[in-house]
Formats: C-alpha cells, sequence, structure tokens
C-alpha cells in the first residue's frame, strides 16, 4: 500500500484576529440575534452572519395589557412554547389585580423609555441594545431620563449620557 503521509499540522484560523477578540463585544452580538456564543462564532466563519441579519427577527413576549409600562412583566423569549410556559405560570386573573398574559409576537428586544415622575413612555423599540443606545444618544439633549430596558434578561440600562 502507498499514500501520502504528511505532517503538517492544519493552520487553526480564527474568525476574529486575536488581539480584536473581545468575548462580551462577541457575546453581545450573539445574543442580539439570539444565539449562543459558540454558534455565533460558527455562523461568523462560515460568512452566515450577513444572512442571519437579513433573517425576519421575531421574539415572543408574554405580554399582561393592564401592565403595558411595565416591560419587567412583559419579557420576551426565543420560542413560543418559553413564551407559553412563562404566561401559564404567572397568569392570576383571577385575582383582583392578577396578571394575565397572553403570548404575542414582536419583532423587537429593546425598549427606550422617558421614566419619571410624570410618567413612563415607550419612545423606541429595536433589536439591538448598540440602536437603542444610539437612540439615546441622539435624543439625550432633550431628555435627561431615558432608560434602555432589555427585555429578554430583564435589565436595564440609564444610559442618558
Amino acid at each position: 500500500m502507498v499514500g501520502c503521509v504528511t505532517t503538517e499540522k492544519p493552520v487553526v484560523t480564527s474568525p476574529i484576529p486575536m488581539e480584536n477578540y473581545d468575548e462580551d463585544v462577541l457575546r453581545a452580538k450573539a445574543s442580539d440575534l439570539n444565539m449562543r456564543l459558540v454558534d455565533y462564532l460558527h455562523a461568523l466563519s462560515n460568512g452566515k452572519i450577513a444572512d442571519l441579519r437579513k433573517q425576519p427577527f421575531i421574539l415572543y413576549q408574554a405580554y399582561d395589557e393592564k401592565w403595558g409600562n411595565d416591560p419587567f412583566i412583559n419579557p420576551v423569549f426565543a420560542t413560543k412554547a418559553e413564551a407559553e410556559e412563562y404566561a401559564k405560570r404567572n397568569n392570576m386573573s383571577e385575582f383582583e389585580g392578577g396578571h394575565s398574559y397572553i403570548v404575542r409576537e414582536v419583532n423587537y428586544r429593546y425598549e427606550v423609555r422617558q421614566v419619571n415622575d410624570a410618567g413612563n413612555d415607550l419612545l423606541f423599540t429595536c433589536r439591538t441594545h448598540n440602536e437603542a443606545y444610539e437612540y439615546v444618544v441622539e435624543y439625550s439633549s432633550s431628555h435627561s431620563d431615558l432608560v434602555i430596558y432589555d427585555l429578554k434578561t430583564g435589565r436595564s440600562f440609564e444610559e442618558t449620557p
């Protein structure tokens, strides 16, 4: 038997140069696409990120109309099943003031709200934290009380510069 044998080891290439590797940034970008970091890195190395960004962006929100101004009570989920489970577990419409959730599709993950003593007004919705932050920067000269809410994680960011 004759065969070709090589002693060279394959070169492993990364889609991101190591000097530019910032795990927090990569995790945020993966999260914006509703992906795990490892899946995002695979898609990045295979040149699939542009295709993923073109796909419709759908999340499922457990929404209680009576509490529509409270983003912490109206979370979003990656799957309809997760949202339905949350709604089922937290529905208490038989009690006065209890939650009455419906599950609906939304095309945003972040809300920018103007929150002050006079109200809690929704101003802008978007897919990524970066888009929300750009909105806040653009309108911060007019408002000093803008807050970004991440409906998926339940975190809020008081971002007025």
